[in-house]
C-alpha cells in the first residue's frame, strides 16, 4: 500500500486547484470591446464617444455640428490599435467590466460602455446651445439614411440651454421670453437669414440644398413663419422640420 506524505498530498491539492482555476479562466469569455463608449475622464474635447466594431473605431459618429468623425482602422501594422488623438494611437488598452482604458505613456484615457438607443439625442445634441425638445414623428425620413442625397445645414430655434454655461443661463435669464437662433456655434438674428440661405446653396452645388429646422416644440407658429419669411424665395432652398422618432433618433419631414 502506497503511503502518501503530507507534502505529496499538498502538492496533488495544489494540482488540483490549479487546474481548476485554468479551467474557469479558459471558459470564461473576454469583456468585448465592441460597442458605444463614453468619455468619463479626462474630460477633453476629443473623442468624447467612439464605437466600435471588429474592423474599425468610429469617433463622435452621433455628432450634428460639426458633423466630422473619424474612421480608424482598428489594426495597423498588424498591431491592434485604439485612437488617442486625430494623430496618435495605442496598442495599450484593456477592458474590465464595462470600463475601457486606454493608455500612453502618463496619460490614461478612460471610458464607460452605453447604450446608444439611451443617448443618441444628448450626442446629437451636444454641441447645441438651444433647448431642443422635437416633437414626436415616427412618419419621418431618418436623419442617416437622408445625409447620402441631402445637402443641408442645421438651424436651431428655442431658448437657450440652461446648464451647459454660465453664459447660456445667464442669457436664458436675462431674456425669458426670447427665442433664438443658433446656425454652426453662433447665434444669428432675423437679418441674418438671407445671408446664410444664400451660403447653404453655394456650399451644396450642385446638389439641392436645404436647411434642416430643430425647433424646439414651445416655439411660437407666428416665429417660424417669420424666419421662413426672411429666407429668399429666389435660392429654392428645401425646408426640413427635425423630429423625434420611435427609435429615439432623430428624423426629418418637409416643413
Amino acid at each position: 500500500m502506497e503511503i502518501r506524505t503530507s507534502y505529496q498530498l499538498k502538492y496533488h491539492v495544489l494540482q488540483l486547484i490549479s487546474v481548476l482555476l485554468m479551467s474557469a479562466s479558459c471558459s470564461k469569455t473576454p469583456p468585448s470591446i465592441n460597442g458605444h463608449w463614453h468619455l468619463v475622464s479626462p474630460k477633453i474635447d476629443y473623442f468624447m464617444t467612439m464605437d466600435i466594431n471588429d474592423s474599425l473605431t468610429i469617433t463622435e459618429l452621433y455628432d450634428l455640428d460639426p458633423y466630422e468623425y473619424y474612421e480608424i482602422p482598428r489594426v495597423y501594422q498588424s498591431k491592434n490599435i485604439l485612437p488617442i488623438s486625430a494623430n496618435e494611437y495605442t496598442t495599450d488598452f484593456s477592458v474590465i467590466n464595462d470600463t475601457l482604458y486606454l493608455r500612453q505613456e502618463s496619460l490614461i484615457k478612460k471610458y464607460v460602455k452605453g447604450n446608444i438607443n439611451n443617448c443618441i439625442l444628448t450626442h446629437r445634441y451636444s454641441n447645441s446651445s438651444i433647448e431642443v425638445n422635437l416633437t414626436d414623428d415616427n412618419e419621418a425620413l431618418s436623419y442617416e439614411a437622408s445625409l447620402p442625397v441631402k445637402c443641408g445645414t442645421n438651424v436651431y430655434v428655442g431658448r437657450p440651454s440652461v446648464g451647459k454655461s454660465q453664459f447660456l443661463d445667464s442669457l436664458a435669464s436675462t431674456f425669458p421670453d426670447s427665442t433664438f437662433i443658433q446656425v454652426n456655434d453662433v447665434f444669428i438674428g432675423l437679418s441674418d437669414l438671407p445671408k446664410l440661405s444664400s451660403h447653404a446653396k453655394d456650399v451644396c452645388s450642385p446638389r439641392n440644398p436645404a436647411l434642416y429646422f430643430h425647433l424646439d416644440k414651445n416655439v411660437p407658429a407666428a416665429f417660424i413663419q417669420k424666419v421662413l419669411r426672411n429666407i429668399p424665395d429666389s435660392l429654392d432652398l428645401d425646408f426640413y422640420k427635425v423630429v423625434k422618432m420611435n427609435d429615439e433618433d432623430i428624423g426629418i419631414k418637409n416643413l
